[in-house]
């Protein structure tokens, strides 16, 4: 609300607890799309590009609406919350889209009805866990500006860059095998 810019702090408080709701959307995206991998339903795959399109509304208008309220006198912290705000906002909506482009490779599969063999399952579904444990860290961190949860987050992102070097690496040797097909493979890149 526009009449809020004049006490800013109040109006960054607001546009805090709407970015905490994008937050939500983009987790929501994000794992919803996950779960297509598994059992692909067009009526979610449209639910998911609404809310999608949503953040991505957010996104303009919580950004518009903080510089706004940047050109007014604001405290020191007041400041460091509309910076972190303005940082995250495009995080999530890139998280958003990263889910969405799941949900296309999910599409994809059940088009072509294609599926990943059980051990690409099981690699998947090991790095989905650590991708699930990420995304709950980070955003628990930051909605609640927990800095001691943030702490954590770095860590896992270096075990999941590995993870998703193996799931590739044995996707290889399951396609020498002629286990998998190069088209899976194509897929499973998209996907990790």
């Amino acid at each position: 609300d526009v009449r809020f810019i004049e006490t800013p702090g109040y109006a960054i408080n607001l546009a805090k607890d709407m970015t905490d709701r994008m937050a939500e959307l983009s987790r929501e995206v994000v794992t919803k799309s996950i779960g297509l991998l598994y059992e692909f339903d067009a009526d979610t795959a449209k639910e998911l590009k609404a809310i999608e399109d949503r953040i991505d509304n957010y996104e303009d208008q919580i950004g518009s609406y903080l510089l706004k309220v940047s050109s007014k006198d604001i405290t020191e912290k007041d400041s460091k919350l509309l910076t972190l705000i303005l940082h995250s906002l495009n995080d999530y909506e890139r998280i958003a889209d990263h889910g969405i482009n799941i949900m296309e490779s999910a599409k994809e599969m059940y088009e072509k009805d294609i599926e990943f063999s059980d051990n690409a399952d099981q690699d998947l579904e090991v790095l989905i866990r650590a991708v699930n444990d990420i995304l709950d860290r980070t955003f628990d961190a930051l909605v609640n500006l927990d800095i001691e949860k943030a702490k954590t987050v770095e860590p896992l992102e270096e075990v999941i860059n590995y993870l998703n070097g193996k799931v590739k690496d044995r996707h290889i040797a399951r396609l020498q095998e002629g286990v998998c097909t190069p088209e899976l493979g194509f897929v499973l890149s998209d996907i990790t």
